[in-house]
This record gives structure tokens, C-alpha cells and sequence, in this order.
């Protein structure tokens, strides 16, 4: 190889590798016109050795192409294009620059012809410059660099003519088997210098549409077509049942990561539910758009005008300003929201949205404003989903962090601020394919699907568990952060009986009444029978909480009883009619019970209970569990609301992020709607909620400031001093 040779502006010499065209002579031929042409005019980067028998010869090497990339990108995608690569007779080397450094860049470099750099951020560029720079710089080849989330450069050729870059990016970028195979049949061609319009085109997907792993067609264009489709596969009416949506990237289908999305379909399926797995617009039709406007990102990103999310008549030009309020409307959120109309073609019909839940799984890191306007436009339930992409199951479940501080911004902060809750980490990486965990997937779709009953469910049967704070630990004490917790219960329930809820009335002194005797027994040994005097108590069979207890982790168990012991010890227990079981303290108002949280140290009275009351590493007591069990199964509550700043459940032992489903929190509520009437000015201790408690928090104010003023005694006492 000639140090000066232009390696991207000359033709290569094409060879015949087959006897039956024009044999061992002409081939000889070819050799020696390749070894005596002037350097120049060589694209070869080495010669190709043949072994000759009889009177045929076979290749020792396929061509090569190198590709570049960063631990950002899965390796799943280059794993499907080496595969493809070699069934079109061309070897792809791939290197992950940040793994592999300066070997892994020498390794792929070696016999290559052509040089594929998958960069998509600029901080992914900044690295392969760092690392292979240099010996990019010095092996001259030709290259196309591909920069999907870096606009307007999303395509940065060297050493080749403008189509050929396209066309090579187009293949890419596009994805899917078709494409990747058409790749290399592409680059075959072009090493060989063959004639490029024999090569079919790339294939490219909608620019916005909706996924099914059982159509033929794999993505459909319009929401008509695939309710349609879907109707007649499963032999089943979508008409009322719940349409769970989920909002994805397109690059999952274009680089093969589809187990997720299939693992998420037959699961809510399973659980009576249409998925509606949709991407908004493609990488190709993002670039398309782009390169139509000069090289500028395009308003709606890519996405076909009817589903920008903005008013008719916007498209294309700035946000909409923040519309004005009339006075009085701005309580509690004193900005208004900009205004956006959900026309996009993919999730609505006849002008409505047709989804219950949306699941977002995509990149939340442009336009936050626009996102959190589009998202109360539909006035949905809103999951995050967030991937452990730093390991497997194995790594996930040791990692006590769950999600790294490092990607706090993109998968919590801008979710949270945006509107969204209960983040559910899905899945993790399997040797660079992202794999659904079979129970975070129980976690998501248990509670996507009981969000969507509520909406459709009469207020009337609905039957809710509100539990209040002992705290700080007081026989007769419901306490919580600058709330009159009875008196607040009353109004709470004034208020949903007006909505049609079925709940009995209940006046502020009878629930205090009624709390100090469902707290004694926290307080007073022996006291259960007092407390089942009364009314306000239930029971749980022991044999039924065993029963559930024996099917959580190992883990955990063995967690619970090296601190607590077997279930037979827990104060709680006592006999009834001959079953021995959990006295449940509540009281019981319609299809609403109130009742105490129960406590971490299985009795209020407990010496550490105030330390642990913020305890992140104690496990949780039989009881506690108990109490949650008794919730969930037995009451069979809709949903749940933990009353006031603050309880204890988000404070229970587990990832600090990114919960496991057997982390302690998730055990407790399930996939029970969480309703948290939280404090406005305790923001740090709220973010605990939606992170770990699975929680829908709603703000109460601080108390107005007043002179407090003195009792008679006090004032004749001041004016005394103040005449002395």
C-alpha cells in the first residue's frame, strides 16, 4: 500500500472468482494486472492469497468493513449486522471503543475496505476520536460516519461521493433484516465496482406507526388498520377493553430489539388488554425532513403532519405561547399550561384518544414543555419505563443503586417534572439484547391495567384503603406534616360520596374516637381483645398469609426471619372461631376502610420504632405485611391512599432506584393504584414517593401564617410587664 494513495476517489478492480468465468487463465491474468498497476490506482489494502485445485479456486477472505461504536449502542445491532454480513459473503468487524481501546481498533482496521462509524451523540464521536483518531487518520479509507442523534450532521461522509454515503446511511440507519442484508449486497457491489441500481433500495419504515410481532407486515401505518388486523387475529373485539399504549423508538425495530416489545404484547394480551405499541416518527423520515429544510431539524420532528400534537395552523413554527388564566385559575400551579390539541392519527379516532395507560419508552430528553402539554392534553395515566443497559439480571439485582446517579436526568428527573409516575424498570442487558424480566413485567402490566379499570370502573363499586400515620408514636396520635388528619378524612369523604362513591359519612370526633381504639394495641400488651370488642378490626387466616409468604424470593425470606423470626411469633396473632390469624385494626366506612399504617417495629412501642421509621435496611415485620396483604387480597382495594406527609412503605428496604419487584415497597402495595396526599414544601422527602412507593402524589398547601396571639393569662401577664 502506498502512505499517498487517495483511497475514496479510484474505481476498484473488479475480480472473477469462478473457473466457469473465463478460468484459471483469466484469473492469472487479473493477478498479475493488479500487482503491475500503478499504486495509485490500487483500492486493495492487501492481496487476496487463493489456493488453486484442479481447475478451480476458492477465496480465502471475504472483503471487510470495520465498524466504530461506543457501549451507547447495544451490541445486539452489530451482532445482527455481522450475521448479515456474513451470509452476503463480507466480513464485519466491530469494536467497541470503550471497551476494547486501542486493540480492538487495530484488530478491525486490519484488511479493511471500508469504515462504518456509529456515533450517534457527539460525546460517542469525541470518544472513537479519542481512542481510533489517529488510526482512522493514517489507514485513509473510506468512511461514512453516522450521527442519528446529532443534527443537522447526522451524515458525515469521507472518501465517498454523496450517494454512495446516502445510500449506505439510508441502509443503516433504516434497520431490519432486509436492510442489513441489502447493506452488504451494497457494499459487495461497491468494492467490486459494480453497477449500484442492481442492489434493491432500502426498505424504509413508516414514519410513524404501530408494532405487532404476529403481522405479516410487522408495522401498520394507521390506528383503523391495525385495530382491524388485530380484531380478526386474536378473534376478539377491542370494544371495552383496555387499550394500553406503549410509545416507543423505531430504532428498537431497526436494530433488532424487539424482545421487549414482544414480551409486552403477549403480556397484555394475556391480561384481557389491545396493546398499542406505536413509534411517532423513524430515523430515516427525522433525516429526510432535515435534509428538505436545509440541514435544520424539522418542525414535529420527522413525524407526519398530523401527529406534531399541536394545534392546526402551528406546525412549523415556534411553540405556542403559555396561554393567560383568568385570575383564580391558577391555583396550585401558577403558570398555565400551553395548550395543545392530540390529533395524532396514530392513537386517536374521531378526534379521541382511544388509550387508557400510555407506557413511554423512548428518549425524554428534547422539549420537556411540549411533552408535559401533550401528556395532560390526553389526561391519561403516564408510566415510565427505564433499562438497566450496565448488565444482566445478575448485576441488576446485586446493584443496590438501581438506576446510576450519572442517568438520574434522562430517566427520572425530566420524567418526573414531565408528569409521569410510578418509573418501572422493565429490562436489562443480556450480552447487548435488552431482556424483559418476567416479574417487572408482571409489575408493569398489573398496574397499567388496573390504572385503565379505574377509568371505566362506577365510583359506586369502587373500594379504597386510606392509611394514616402514627407519628410520632401517640396512643391516640394520627400525625401528619401541617394536616388536621380527621377532620381531613371527614371532608375527603364528603367530597367522594358527592362523586357517588359508596363510602359512609363519618364526623371528626368519631374517627378520633375510633383511632385511639385501633392504636392500643400498639401501645398495650395483651390488649387484643379490647380492640376485637369492637367493630373496628378484621382478620387474616395465618395458613393464607403463609401461603403468599411462600412464594416470595428466598431472599426475602430469609431477610424477614433472620430479624423477625417465623410468622407464628408476630404479637398480632390471635384466634378466631379456631383459625389463628392477624388482627387487622380498621374501620370499616362503606367501601372505604381507615385504618393505621401498621408499625415497623411490630408494636408502636417498640424502642427502635422511631429510628426506623426512615429505616432503609430493617426488613419489614409480618405484621406490616400482614396489614398490606389483608389491603390487596382480602379487602380487594382498588386503590390506595397513604394520607398525608409521610408513612413508612417508601422507606422500606430495597434499590435506591429502579425497584425490583420483591424490593420491600413493591411487596407491600403490589399493582395497586397509589393515591399520596404529600406536602408542597417537602420536596425531597416527596421524590421518595414517586421513585420508590409507587405513588401519584397530590399537594397540599402549608398552612397560612396568622399571629398566633396569647391566652387571657398570657396577656395579663404581658401587659404587666409591659406597664413594669
Amino acid at each position: 500500500m502506498h502512505p499517498t494513495s487517495n483511497w475514496g476517489q479510484v474505481a476498484p478492480v473488479p475480480f472473477r472468482t469462478s473457473a466457469g468465468e473465463g478460468g484459471i487463465a483469466s484469473f492469472v491474468a487479473a493477478i498479475f494486472a493488479v500487482v503491475f498497476a500503478p499504486v495509485a490506482a490500487l483500492r486493495l489494502r492487501s492481496l487476496v492469497f487463493l489456493v488453486l485445485a484442479g481447475s478451480s479456486f476458492s477465496t480465502l477472505a471475504m472483503e471487510k468493513v470495520a465498524l466504530f461504536s461506543t457501549s451507547f449502542v447495544l451490541e445486539r445491532k452489530f451482532q445482527l449486522l455481522a450475521e448479515a454480513a456474513r451470509q452476503q459473503g463480507v466480513e464485519l468487524a466491530w469494536t467497541i471503543v470503550d471497551k476494547e481501546g486501542d486493540a480492538g481498533v487495530k484488530r478491525v482496521l486490519a484488511g479493511a475496505r471500508l469504515v462504518i462509524i456509529d456515533t450517534p451523540r457527539t460525546d460517542d464521536s469525541a470518544q472513537v476520536e479519542r481512542i481510533a483518531g489517529q488510526s482512522l487518520r493514517l489507514a485513509a479509507l473510506p468512511a461514512v460516519g453516522i450521527h442519528v442523534m446529532t443534527p443537522p450532521a447526522r451524515l458525515k461522509p469521507a472518501s465517498l461521493d454523496a450517494l454512495t454515503a446516502q445510500r449506505l446511511f439510508d441502509y443503516y440507519v433504516g434497520g431490519t433484516k432486509v436492510n442489513h442484508e441489502r447493506l452488504f449486497q451494497f457494499i459487495k457491489n461497491w468494492i467490486a465496482g459494480g453497477d449500484a441500481s442492481k442492489v434493491p433500495p432500502p426498505v424504509a419504515l413508516p414514519n410513524g406507526g404501530i408494532y405487532h410481532t404476529d403481522a405479516e407486515q410487522a408495522v401498520f401505518a394507521s390506528l383503523s388498520e391495525y385495530l382491524a388486523w388485530w380484531q380478526q387475529h386474536s378473534g376478539k373485539s377491542a370494544s371495552g377493553r383496555p387499550v394500553i399504549g406503549m410509545e416507543m423508538s423505531s430504532s428498537y425495530l431497526s436494530d433488532g430489539q424487539t424482545r421487549m416489545l414482544d414480551a409486552t404484547i403477549a403480556a397484555l394480551e394475556k391480561a384481557g388488554a389491545v396493546p398499542l405499541i406505536f413509534y411517532r416518527s423513524s430515523r430515516v423520515g427525522r433525516a429526510a425532513a432535515e435534509t428538505a429544510t436545509g440541514g435544520r431539524p424539522a418542525a414535529g420532528a420527522g413525524r407526519p403532519a398530523e401527529a406534531s400534537g399541536r394545534p392546526e395552523g402551528t406546525r412549523g413554527q415556534p411553540s405556542p405561547e403559555r396561554t393567560a388564566a383568568a385570575p383564580g385559575d391558577l391555583f396550585p400551579n401558577p403558570k398555565p399550561a400551553r395548550q395543545v390539541e392530540v390529533n395524532e392519527p396514530l392513537i386517536t379516532l374521531d378526534g379521541k384518544v382511544v388509550l387508557n395507560v400510555l407506557l413511554v419508552n423512548t428518549f425524554l430528553g428534547g422539549d420537556p414543555e411540549g411533552r408535559k402539554a401533550w401528556h395532560q392534553a390526553m389526561g391519561i395515566p403516564v408510566i415510565n419505563l427505564m433499562s438497566y443497559r450496565t448488565g444482566g439480571r445478575a448485576e441488576y439485582l446485586k446493584d443496590t443503586a438501581g438506576v446510576s446517579s450519572f442517568l438520574l436526568p434522562f430517566t427520572l428527573t425530566i420524567p418526573e417534572y414531565i408528569g409521569m409516575q410510578d418509573p418501572v424498570l422493565l429490562t436489562v442487558n443480556e450480552g447487548g439484547e435488552l431482556v424483559p424480566l418476567p416479574e417487572q413485567m408482571d409489575l408493569l402490566v398489573g398496574k397499567a391495567v388496573n390504572l385503565a379499570r379505574l377509568q371505566t370502573q362506577a365510583n359506586a363499586d369502587k373500594k379504597v384503603a386510606l392509611l394514616f400515620w402514627n407519628h410520632p408514636p401517640g396512643e391516640k396520635n394520627q400525625g401528619a406534616s401541617n394536616m388536621n388528619v380527621p377532620r381531613s378524612i371527614e371532608n375527603l369523604i364528603e367530597r367522594l360520596r358527592g362523586d357517588g362513591y359508596a363510602f359512609e359519612s363519618a364526623e371528626e370526633k368519631r374517627i378520633i374516637a375510633t383511632v385511639g381504639q385501633m392504636l392500643r394495641p400498639a401501645y398495650r400488651k395483651n390488649s387484643l381483645p379490647e380492640l376485637m370488642r369492637t367493630p373496628h378490626w378484621d382478620f387474616l387466616p395465618l395458613a393464607a398469609y403463609k401461603q403468599w409468604y411462600s412464594q416470595l424470593p428466598e431472599s426475602v425470606r430469609k431477610d424477614v426471619e433472620a430479624y423477625w423470626g417465623q410468622p407464628e411469633k408476630s404479637p398480632w396473632l390471635t384466634w378466631k372461631g379456631g383459625v389463628f390469624g392477624f388482627v387487622i385494626p380498621r374501620m370499616r366506612l362503606g367501601n372505604l376502610v381507615v385504618m393505621p399504617q401498621p408499625s415497623r417495629g411490630e408494636q408502636s412501642s417498640h424502642e427502635d420504632e422511631k429510628k426506623l421509621f426512615h429505616d432503609t435496611k430493617v426488613p419489614l415485620s409480618h405484621s406490616y405485611m400482614a396489614g398490606y396483604l389483608w389491603i390487596r387480597q382480602q379487602f380487594a382495594a382498588d386503590a390506595i391512599v397513604h394520607f398525608g406527609t409521610h408513612g413508612t412503605q417508601e422507606w422500606t428496604p430495597g434499590k435506591e432506584r429502579g425497584l425490583w419487584a420483591f424490593d420491600y415497597p413493591n411487596i407491600l402495595v403490589g399493582n395497586v393504584p397509589v393515591v399520596y396526599p404529600y406536602i408542597v414544601d417537602n420536596i425531597g422527602e416527596a421524590i421518595h414517593v414517586k421513585r420508590r412507593g409507587r405513588g401519584l402524589i397530590v399537594s397540599y398547601q402549608t398552612p397560612a401564617f396568622a399571629p398566633a396571639g396569647l391566652s387571657d393569662d398570657f396577656v395579663r401577664i404581658n401587659d404587666l410587664l409591659r406597664e413594669y
